[in-house]
């Protein structure tokens, strides 16, 4: 997926009928640029992605309910579907049905950061994401089981892991995925 050049076999195609993609691109794109995404994938099969979607990944499906547990601190909007489509990466179209996980949470009294935590769970390609935004400075940290996008990141120098207020590196201790899990077991 990320830094993967094999393509990940059975994963669902995405479905514009059960997704919010077509409305996603309607809103960045217009109109002209959505009904060409989808009439290309839908009728010929191509997998196009309107330039205005291209810089980012774009997520589609995601559905979310409060969580507020008694006893727990953390609150917020956790994901209530075990599955989202990656429409794209960068401008690469994947258009697939993937394990996903997400939990987002506002700083209040007694945590001090805004956090989300982003599980992409495609056996062997595992990806996570954990994301804190203390004050203004933000530092993401990723966890994968893929060597190829790890490699990826490795070879990348630090002072280029940063831009701005926001920090991006590898971490190989699971003790964020296994916090994060939590959530989806209560």
């Amino acid at each position: 997926m990320f830094g993967h050049s094999r393509v990940v076999e059975d994963l669902k195609p995405l479905d514009f009928n059960s997704t919010t993609v077509e409305q996603a691109a309607l809103e960045w794109a217009g109109r002209a640029a959505s009904d060409k995404m989808k009439s290309a994938y839908t009728i010929n099969g191509e997998m196009e992605v309107p330039k205005e979607m291209q810089s980012a990944i774009t997520i589609s499906g995601i559905k979310l309910s409060s969580f507020d547990v008694r006893g727990m601190k953390e609150k917020g909007l956790i994901s209530s579907d075990e599955n989202a489509y990656i429409v794209s990466i960068y401008g690469k179209p994947v258009y697939k049905k993937v394990p996903f996980k997400v939990f987002f949470q506002k700083s209040q009294k007694e945590l001090t950061a805004d956090k989300f935590g982003l599980q992409i769970n495609v056996p062997t390609l595992d990806y996570y994401f954990d994301y804190t935004m203390e004050k203004k400075d933000g530092l993401m940290k990723i966890l994968s089981g893929d060597t190829e996008f790890t490699d990826k990141m490795s070879a990348i120098k630090d002072d280029k892991k940063k831009i701005k207020n926001f920090k991006y590196e590898l971490e190989t201790a699971s003790i964020y995925l296994s916090k994060f899990l939590r959530y989806f077991t209560l």
